[in-house]
């Protein structure tokens, strides 16, 4: 690594000294580098008298953030030339390396990155032991091509991640404006030929909750792979999959609420419950099924400990809901389709991840 890049580290400025701070120079952290290829400001900059008072340094642009310490080995380039705290060995390539190449070998420098990291207080990566990092490195015309092919493949991922982000936006804000905010009402945007106060009804009248027949009382019937999922009380809900028939929940659709957490998630075939925790929620006669679970979903409601929060926090509680079945169906129907849109979305981005890993494994000594 030592040969391809120089490897710099960063500092702070004295917090205390007013002159160093909120100047035009960015000054990143640990904490702003995430999954996106780039980043374009920071959140605290400083002035160049900060700078010249630590032991920060002025990065080019094009340089690539490599973080050090806490969660080691995010990357991002940086368009302007920045500056970093101690928790980065950021790479400033060299003329004989193609930056979008090791750009690419990310996965690479950071696996070998958390392995050579040490220390009491917490761990961290050195800049001369990054340094040592052995790298296989074809020409420079074919680093070309390669970082040319991952950037093109980087930039397909960060779109069809914008757009799934982009419609949660969207449903967030119909939601607001379709659903009575408080002290209102009726909402502030309706379907056509709808109109008048909506009805205050307890969560107990809209919905039906029953428990699970049966638990599976270990992981000894869980695999990985099987005919039916194994649900359990966390956000991830799946935990795995049996294929046991005995217990199953197979009614038709429900909706899954978390005793844990509050969460709830539609489920539309048949299923075994792990956790205690669940409820299995239906809603009653005169109510739409969708409608109902966006109204569970956006409802906000305390946590009291290990309660068993259905019953004493949800069912007393009151919601406004339409007169009309009709108007339930309609924003019912609008969301589900607003909801099949996110998952086309989210299942487009995975699909693009999956093919960069394996791309990444073929492509790559």
């Amino acid at each position: 690594m030592g040969e391809v890049a120089e490897i710099v580290g960063g500092g702070t400025p004295d917090s205390s000294n007013a002159d160093y701070w909120d100047g035009d120079i960015d000054w990143y952290t640990p904490s702003e580098i995430g999954e996106s290829r780039s980043v374009q400001t920071s959140a605290k900059k400083i002035t160049r008298e900060g700078l010249d008072h630590s032991s920060a340094r002025l990065l080019p642009a094009g340089s690539i953030l490599f973080t050090s310490r806490a969660s080691i080995g995010l990357m991002a380039f940086i368009s302007r030339p920045s500056a970093t705290n101690q928790g980065f060995q950021s790479l400033v390539p060299s003329n004989n390396v193609d930056s979008n190449f090791l750009y690419a070998l990310g996965p690479y420098i950071s696996r070998y990155a958390k392995k050579h990291a040490a220390g009491s207080t917490f761990i961290e990566i050195s800049g001369s032991s990054l340094a040592k990092a052995p790298l296989r490195i074809p020409s420079l015309a074919e680093q070309c091509r390669i970082g040319t092919f991952f950037s093109k493949l980087d930039s397909l991922i960060a779109a069809a991640e914008r757009q799934e982000d982009l419609l949660k936006q969207k449903k967030q804000a119909y939601l607001q404006l379709m659903f009575p905010q408080g002290g209102e009402n009726e909402p502030r945007l309706r379907f056509a030929g709808f109109s008048g106060e909506w009805e205050q009804r307890r969560f107990g009248e809209i919905f039906q909750y029953e428990r699970p027949d049966a638990y599976l009382a270990g992981d000894d019937e869980i695999e990985d792979e099987g005919a039916i999922p194994v649900l359990t009380a966390n956000k991830a809900f799946i935990l795995g999959y049996t294929n046991s028939f005995q217990g199953i929940y197979q009614k038709g659709r429900c909706i899954i609420f978390d005793d844990f957490t509050l969460d709830s998630k539609r489920v539309e075939h048949p299923f075994k419950v792990r956790s205690s925790a669940i409820k299995i929620l239906t809603v009653r006669e005169n109510m739409d099924f969708d409608f109902a679970f966006e109204l569970l979903r956006t409802s906000k409601f305390p946590l009291l400990g290990h309660a068993r929060h259905y019953i004493t926090v949800v069912q007393p509680q009151a919601a406004l809901i339409p007169h009309s079945l009709q108007e339930q169906q309609h924003i019912g129907r609008f969301f589900r389709n607003f909801d099949s849109l996110i998952a086309a979305a989210e299942k487009r981005a995975a699909s693009l991840r999956a093919l960069k890993s394996a791309y990444l494994q073929r492509m790559f000594v």
